[in-house]
């Protein structure tokens, strides 16, 4: 039951992580996807909770697909987009293990690294 508060409440109170550091989550994300999010139409991401995702986060999304010399070739493309969290839903009690970003776009680049 404690977890369950503690999660709550860093979801719903991002005040509270104030000392905490931000963290940049470098994820890959489908080309449909990844230009969806480039031209601002994509304001969330479904994403597995095997992270501490948290407000105030960075995602560097790097889109993997087809390579445009050959689609039996699946890859790195080297575009990526880089998004900010702002809100954290746990959705646990639907989809067990996963959770819902809220996220901005800061910034296309070509390498997060």
């Amino acid at each position: 039951m404690t977890n369950t508060l503690l999660t709550d409440a860093r979801i719903a109170l991002p005040e509270l992580q104030e000392h905490r550091i931000r963290t940049t989550h470098n994820l890959k994300i489908r080309p449909e996807h990844f230009h969806a999010v480039i031209t601002g139409e994509k304001k969330a991401e479904f994403r597995r909770a095997d992270r501490d995702f948290a407000v105030g986060d960075f995602l560097c999304l790097n889109e993997y697909g087809p390579c445009e010399h050959g689609s039996q070739v699946v890859g790195f493309t080297g575009a990526v987009a880089y998004a900010l969290v702002t809100h954290v839903t746990d959705l646990n009690e639907w989809a067990p293990g996963y959770v819902m970003l809220s996220i901005q776009r800061r910034r296309a680049a070509v390498s997060c690294r």
